[in-house]
């Protein structure tokens, strides 16, 4: 493939059939079955009684002497007209063990009877026409072309979207003396919004597992007479939505958020005409400050689900359900 190759070897070779007990070695043992190990230390192997391990490791010895001869078979055939091999002096060959590469080749080099050392060093070993190059002819050169290429317009990448999450943009207050409580606020949020997930429609109950301050939230607003209305399982068709996850673009942002809980009423061909969209809250503060904090979101959540539905804004309604008020449910 190439006309010269050159190939100089390390100061250091390792014997072809080199082994270190860390290998990883798969052996099939007299009975037929495989197992696939890490080799244990030389020692180990040669304890009497080990004879598996000892020709698991003869077997992997074989195996890496085979695949060094076949790089290095590689690498001395790909000359088509001279082949440089730069190698430190090798020793000599010790009787019962197995050589690096070096040792071998020139142990085979020096049995062929047309291997000469016509050199003044002895440790220069040529086969065949060691002036090969001064009867080479190389090709005629080509002439010139232009191989630049044309010049060509790329247009500009177009720019990553800006991922947003509408529930970030809401103002959040926690006081220090509630985040270290056992159940703080983000907790308690949380476990929240998981037993309102639960609950499809009322009458329903709590499950045991819930923590005193949630049912202690939970409870009152659940027998609200507005709550009551608005988890009474509606006449006619419709689809609920529970903490229902959504990804959409908008106005070339991209919009990731979770709606708390969407009621969607559909007419008798299954279109969307009109839709609820609530989430629920654990804030402290009055109804003002709550639609304040929270209006964007919602607004955002609004825009997204509508395109969702293909439904006009103004057919859903924004409804906040905060569970630290006498008056639960606000619209906003």
């Amino acid at each position: 493939e190439y006309d010269m190759v050159l190939i100089p070897m390390a100061g250091s070779q390792k014997a072809l059939d080199s082994l270190t007990s860390s290998a990883l070695a798969e052996h099939q043992n007299a009975r037929g079955e495989t197992f696939l190990m890490k080799l244990p230390s030389e020692e180990i192997r040669n304890v009497p009684g080990n004879e598996t391990l000892a020709l698991a490791a003869q077997s992997k010895r074989f195996d890496g002497a085979f695949e060094e001869l076949c790089v290095w078979y590689v690498a001395l055939s790909r000359a088509k007209r001279a082949l440089y091999v730069l190698s430190p002096e090798s020793k000599k060959l010790d009787a019962g063990k197995c050589p690096n590469f070096p040792q071998l080749l020139k142990a085979g080099l020096e049995k062929m009877p047309e291997f000469s050392e016509e050199s003044p060093e002895d440790t220069l070993l040529t086969l065949g026409d060691p002036a090969w190059y001064e009867k080479f002819q190389p090709r005629p050169a080509e002439t010139f072309r232009d191989l630049r290429p044309r010049t060509i317009s790329i247009p500009p990448r177009a720019p990553s979207l800006k991922k947003s999450s509408p529930s970030d943009s809401a103002h959040h207050v926690l006081r220090g003396d509630q985040a270290f409580l056992p159940n703080n606020a983000t907790a308690l949020g949380s476990e929240i919004h998981a037993l309102f997930e639960s609950i499809e429609w009322l009458p329903a109950s709590l499950p045991d597992a819930a923590s005193p301050e949630a049912r202690d939230l939970m409870l009152p607003c659940l027998e609200h007479p507005s709550i009551q209305e608005l988890f009474c399982r509606p006449p006619g068709h419709f689809t609920l939505w529970r903490e229902q996850c959504f990804d959409l673009v908008l106005g070339g942002e991209w919009i990731s958020g979770c709606f708390d809980r969407v009621v969607i009423f559909r007419d008798t061909q299954g279109r969307a005409i009109s839709a609820d969209l609530i989430d629920f809250k654990t804030d402290q503060g009055g109804r003002g400050k709550l639609i304040a904090n929270y209006r964007p979101q919602m607004e955002t959540y609004r825009l997204s689900l509508s395109r969702i539905l293909h439904l006009p804004e103004e057919m859903i309604r924004m409804i906040l359900i905060h569970l630290r008020s006498s008056d639960p449910v606000v619209e906003v």
